[in-house]
């Protein structure tokens, strides 16, 4: 089980967790641990400045609490409506708005280097 501020994410078998697509917040763990290559953090998607606030937007608690960092959102709906639970190819169950496919998409545009090892 993943959880983000207090809610759970997903959840799933030790075997769905050992191969993509993952919940967003998901993918942002398994690509934070450090590797040991030249170039990894370069290329591990980290970025500087100031992280946007850890809970859902004031304006309606009832969203996705990872909204605000989720490089996976869709403008128009991610925040103006609640995610449902659904399953994804793998045997996860996610908290998000995205299919298998499109989470598959972006987490390999986000993560080509290390992607392939998962699936």
């Amino acid at each position: 089980m993943v959880m983000y501020s207090g809610h759970k994410v997903e959840e799933g078998s030790r075997e769905a967790f050992s191969r993509v697509p993952f919940h967003p917040y998901t993918d942002l763990l398994v690509h934070s641990v450090p590797e040991l290559r030249q170039g990894w953090l370069e290329t591990c998607g980290v970025t500087s400045g100031k992280l946007p606030p850890i809970s859902a937007p004031a304006s309606n608690p009832e969203l996705c609490t990872f909204l605000n960092r989720c490089p996976a959102r869709v403008e128009g709906l991610c925040n103006k409506t609640a995610p449902s639970r659904r399953m994804i190819a793998g045997g996860s169950e996610i908290l998000c708005h995205r299919d298998s496919d499109e989470l598959q998409a972006v987490q390999e545009n986000l993560n080509p280097v290390t992607v392939g090892a998962y699936a």
